[in-house]
């Protein structure tokens, strides 16, 4: 059974008097794949960060039913190395396990039971997944400076710190820009 990720009606944005985008509408559900295509210009960018929820549309609405990640087309990498940036996108794991902990010492249950369930699905231990999506994208050393990466290494950084957050649905944004 597919479920909705993402629903999308009547999307309109527009910056002072230019407008970007007049009715778009998309609809996404698991197992999905979809492709905006478009000349530049044309909004995709502007539909994908609506989608994200980092920017609002300035009229139609979005109903997310998944957590979404975008990797932007000029991301920013926060952190010194290649290892400090991919570790800082595990930062939410962190976080959900101090959640699940103060849920089990504060005796609820139902709640501590959401977390576990979560942490049942992504891992308890996540240390191994930066090496492995590291190597699977095939990043610098861990140890490079952010400072010293060639665009197609920034973008296989950023592509690796959106897989660590583990979303439930990823938009990317010409993923294929810049690659070496």
């Amino acid at each position: 059974m597919n479920t909705m990720l993402l629903r999308a009606t009547d999307i309109e944005v527009s910056y002072s008097h230019h407008l970007v985008l007049r009715g778009a509408n998309l609809t996404v559900k698991s197992g999905e794949c979809v492709a905006l295509i478009g000349n530049n210009g044309s909004g995709k960018s502007t539909l994908l960060k609506v989608l994200s929820g980092k920017i609002a549309p300035n009229s139609g609405t979005v109903e997310r039913f998944a957590d979404p990640g975008l990797l932007e087309q000029n991301p920013d990498i926060p952190g010194a190395t290649v290892q400090e940036a991919l570790e800082q996108a595990q930062s939410w794991h962190a976080q959900l396990l101090a959640e699940y902990q103060r849920a089990v010492e504060s005796g609820a249950m139902d709640q501590a039971s959401v977390f576990q369930d979560r942490l049942d699905d992504v891992g308890w231990d996540l240390d191994h997944r930066v090496e492995a999506i590291a190597s699977r994208l095939q990043t610098p050393p861990l140890d490079t400076p952010i400072s010293v990466l060639s665009g197609g290494q920034r973008r296989r950084v950023a592509l690796g710190r959106a897989l660590l957050r583990t979303p439930d649905l990823l938009l990317l944004d010409e993923p294929t820009n810049h690659l070496d």
